[in-house]
């Protein structure tokens, strides 16, 4: 944040070093599942991750919405790992 916008969010909300962790941990999650590059896959994605966040927070509650994030995360990167390893056993 910088400038006025910066200021001025500053007096309303406390500003600290991990603010923008959340937004980060979902931009890193939407460029996996899409890929680099892929316009329409981003625009997908993060649509559809949009709908999962809130399908949890309806489920979960609030304080559960970047854990089920995090964890969605985690389930994708274990998912593509065991995928490409079931690819080399087809390539040997």
């Amino acid at each position: 944040m910088c400038g006025i916008a910066g200021a001025l969010i500053s007096i309303t909300l406390t500003l600290h070093p991990y603010v923008g962790l959340p937004y980060t941990v979902r931009s890193f999650m939407i460029v996996i599942v899409a890929g680099l590059g892929n316009l329409p896959g981003v625009a997908i994605s993060g649509m559809s991750l949009g709908v999962f966040e809130e399908f949890a927070d309806y489920l979960l509650g609030t304080e559960f919405r970047i854990a089920t994030v995090f964890f969605l995360l985690v389930f994708i990167l274990l998912y593509r790992r065991f995928k490409l390893a079931r690819k080399r056993e087809y390539l040997k």
